[in-house]
């Protein structure tokens, strides 16, 4: 009985592991037919979690107004606008919806300042527009790239093995809806229809389901084990595989590894990782050109280590295929090369 229930807690432990990936199935094959070990003192840069919620607040101009002044505003549209931004729903209102009321008190504040029989409240409403319209730019980075949404497209959520095959969303009409409004803000228009506003909105939501974080950690996870790989195959050029370029067995079965496990899964996947980043990034790198000098250091920072990272793991796979080339040279094998 001892002997069943140990069978059956192994087979239920092999059974809660993690598959391994295309790539650590190369890396493992990859030392086996060249006889090496992996460094295992490498260790991937990760990049660090999106920023939290007070490393993205900044401070928007205020607006008070005793109820003299505000009542002195009634014969105009402003009043309304005011008054829902101060309202217990405009309190708990998201950075979106009050970007949109920035917007309205914008398009409409001129219009009331020359109404105006107060002269006092005049200047005071004129100075808040111009704060406010210097602030624009800075409450559109916090209502799009700071956003919950923002950060829950970066977030690493998991998708089937065949990513980026099984997505059902590509997000490609969403981010192009978002990098339309941030440029239409920057051209100057302030006046943007309901049914304009929630387009904007629907495409902002829709980036919570989006697979940034995804990708990115596929890159990492691809260039971390292409690393260990790498560690590989320089040992095996400083302790030649093959002599003045004479083919071995051992050679050839290394060639066969590199062709079906390399070339066609590693690269294979990666060249699909490759597409999907040049589907989706541009689209991101747009919008974040428009807003990053308005976002916080530390937001600023984290993009910048993003990118870093993301470039590194894009370049991983020729980075390991110009160490494969040289190994083949020491052999005399060419790529593609028939198996034996």
């Amino acid at each position: 009985m001892r002997f069943i229930t140990l069978i059956t807690f192994v087979s239920l432990l092999g059974a809660c592991s993690k598959p391994l990936s295309d790539a650590e199935d190369y890396l493992n094959r990859l030392e086996n037919v060249l006889d090496r070990k992996a460094d295992t003192s490498l260790s991937a840069d990760l990049i660090a979690s999106f920023p939290n919620h007070k490393e993205l607040k900044i401070q928007s101009p205020l607006f008070e107004l005793s109820i003299r002044e505000f009542l002195g505003m009634r014969q105009c549209r402003l009043h309304t606008i005011v008054a829902q931004r101060n309202s217990q729903l405009g309190k708990v209102a998201t950075d979106s919806q009050r970007l949109f009321n920035d917007l309205e008190i914008l398009s409409l504040g001129p219009n009331c300042i020359a109404k105006l029989s107060d002269s006092s409240l005049a200047k005071k409403l004129s100075s808040f527009i111009a704060k406010k319209e210097a602030h624009l730019n800075a409450a559109t980075w916090q209502a799009i790239l700071a956003s919950k949404e923002h950060r829950s497209f970066w977030h690493d959520k998991r998708f089937t093995k065949d990513y980026p095959n099984d997505l059902a969303l590509k997000l490609t009409h969403e981010l192009r809806v978002l990098s339309r409004f941030v440029a239409a803000i920057q051209n100057g228009e302030r006046e943007f229809s309901k049914q304009y506003q929630d387009e904007v909105e629907r495409a902002l939501g829709q980036l919570r389901l989006g697979d940034g974080g995804h990708l990115f950690a596929q890159f990492a996870e691809l260039r971390s084990t292409l690393e260990h790989a790498n560690s590989v195959i320089k040992k095996r050029l400083n302790s030649p595989l093959c002599r003045k370029q004479q083919s071995t067995q051992q050679a050839k079965y290394f060639s066969n590894v590199v062709n079906q496990y390399f070339i066609g899964r590693v690269q294979a996947h990666a060249v699909k990782l490759e597409q999907r980043a040049r589907e989706v990034m541009p689209l991101v790198d747009d919008i974040e050109k428009r807003l990053l000098a308005y976002a916080t250091p530390e937001y600023k920072n984290w993009a910048l280590a993003r990118d870093k990272q993301l470039e590194k793991g894009r370049a991983a796979t020729l980075k390991h295929a110009k160490l494969i080339q040289e190994l083949y040279q020491q052999c005399g094998l060419v790529p593609g090369m028939p198996k034996d």
